[in-house]
């Protein structure tokens, strides 16, 4: 960090001071997934070609957790432009999903995030945007992501 920066904190996270915490029982597991994970014009955090069938298989055998799915919103769009999965493929899963438990594509996730108990994810930016919930956090990494972490990013 140079002499002139000082790290003061980010506005966004000053949602989770006014959500209120449902008392529950349910051990909720949010997982979230990138939309970018092999194309030359992408960061290539995402990996849902290893991890996405395999992660609604494991949620399938587990159906003692509460599931919510929490994909980027551009997923399903790029699933249906990959000539390996395609809109059939793209429409099947989400619909499983469906069944499993909860999607949620758009909108705000803080309060899911605020009430759940963990959180498997590709992504960056909620690495940082869960980490106000002091719960356990399980990151998928993509050996070809472009991301690289500053130091306080690897803190």
């Amino acid at each position: 960090m140079k002499k002139n920066e000082k790290v003061v904190g980010i506005p966004k996270l000053d949602v989770y001071k006014n959500i209120t915490i449902q008392s529950q029982n349910t051990n909720t597991i949010i997982y979230s997934c990138h939309f970018g994970y092999s194309n030359k014009n992408s960061i290539n955090i995402g990996t849902f070609p290893w991890s996405g069938e395999a992660m609604q298989k494991f949620a399938l055998k587990h159906p003692e957790y509460k599931w919510i799915f929490k994909p980027h919103p551009n997923l399903r769009n790029t699933l249906y432009q990959d000539k390996r999965y395609g809109k059939k493929f793209a429409d099947k899963y989400f619909e499983t999903w469906k069944a499993i438990g909860e999607i949620k594509e758009k909108g705000n996730y803080f309060k899911e995030f605020a009430n759940s108990d963990m959180l498997i994810t590709d992504s960056c930016s909620f690495l940082l945007e869960y980490m106000p919930t002091q719960k356990p956090i399980i990151r998928f990494t993509n050996k070809n992501s472009k991301v690289k972490f500053s130091d306080f990013g690897k803190k």
